[in-house]
Formats: structure tokens, sequence, C-alpha cells
């Protein structure tokens, strides 16, 4: 009974671990779609350094200024560069 019990603990990890290596190559397949479907359409991730940047406008209490340089680096419309500062601003009072 034990050996019985052992074998199907083994076969379920076994396949718990296929499912594992199954999601994360689909997921950095899924990675691999979105990050050429953004290079596409013209949305690429912003660097650290760039990052930095804006957050310091921020930071500086100059959102219009942030706003500005964060659609310059995306290509981002208005309301969601506006939205992305915004949400930034609120993160750093309550840090």
């Amino acid at each position: 009974m034990t050996n019985v019990l052992i074998l199907c603990v083994i076969s379920l990890l076994m396949s718990l671990i296929a499912t594992i290596n199954t999601m994360r190559a689909d997921i950095e397949r899924l990675k691999n779609k979105l990050n050429t479907i953004a290079k596409t359409i013209g949305v690429e991730d912003l660097d650290s350094e760039e990052l930095r940047e804006v957050e310091k406008l921020i930071s500086d209490g100059n959102k219009i200024k942030a706003i500005k340089k964060y659609r310059l680096l995306t290509g981002v419309g208005v309301p969601e560069a506006k939205k992305f500062v915004d949400s930034r601003s609120y993160n750093s009072l309550n840090s």
C-alpha cells in the first residue's frame, strides 16, 4: 500500500512539473508575441534611466513636464500619460 501511495505522489509531482514547464513556455511565447506587437504599433518599454527621469520630474512637482516626457518616450496620449503620472504621484506620496 505504501509503495502505491509513493508511486501516486511521484506521478502527481511529475505531472505538476510537466504542467508548470508547459505554462512557462506558454508565458515566454506570449511575452515574445506581445513584445512584437508593441514594437509594431510603436509602444516600447521604458528603460530604467528614462523612467527615473519621469519619476524625478514627478517628485519635483513638475507633473506637466512629466506627462510630456512620458508621452514623448512612449507615444501614448494625454489621458494615458496623465493616468501614469498621477499613479506615480499617488505612489510617491504614500511611500
